[in-house]
């Protein structure tokens, strides 16, 4: 167990180090010492599902590509149920606390999506899509694999598939986009 929770530190270590470029959907951990695994888990999961509702509400009204504008309402109606989910399983026991605010690499962000419009709008929502669910999947799995606390490993489990499934349309979407 012991060594589960030390894998799975060092990997959202290493995942903090690589910066917000590469890491770019979920919140940094180099501002969290002393913070569990769980914690840190609630913290970047809650993150990144609150970049998603923003971000997709954005590209709802904003994006010129209809598939676009779907994929952007499923953003918001899923992550608004797996953001509910964590919460819940958070609270339950009270380990973890899920931020109520987005943090400032998420805003940054959304201040970059707000300055584009048309078409290069449909691309950056998309290529934002796709790193920020490459790294949230690797987060849900790597939680629901070595995770310390069960009711969000269970959650991290559901969760990771239509994380997976979200991945797999965006690459889609934004393969068609000219």
């Amino acid at each position: 167990m012991r060594r589960h929770l030390l894998s799975f530190a060092v990997a959202i270590a290493a995942a903090a180090l690589a910066g917000p470029t590469t890491f770019a959907q979920t919140a940094p951990t180099t501002s969290t010492p002393g913070k569990s695994p769980t914690d840190i888990y609630v913290q970047k999961a809650a993150a990144s599902d609150q970049f998603e509702v923003q971000s997709g509400r954005i590209a709802s009204q904003k994006a010129t590509n209809a598939d676009v504008k779907t994929f952007a309402q499923m953003m918001v109606d899923d992550h608004t149920k797996s953001s509910e989910k964590i919460a819940a399983a958070a609270k339950a026991d009270g380990s973890a606390q899920a931020p109520t605010t987005l943090d400032p690499a998420h805003n940054e962000q959304l201040q970059s999506l707000q300055k584009v419009s048309g078409p290069e709008f449909d691309r950056l929502y998309m290529d934002m899509q796709i790193k920020g669910h490459t790294e949230a999947l690797q987060l849900h799995r790597t939680y629901s694999e070595s995770g310390d606390d069960a009711k969000l490993k269970a959650v991290a489990t559901e969760i990771a598939p239509v994380v997976s499934h979200h991945l797999d349309e965006a690459k889609r979407i934004a393969g068609s986009l000219q």
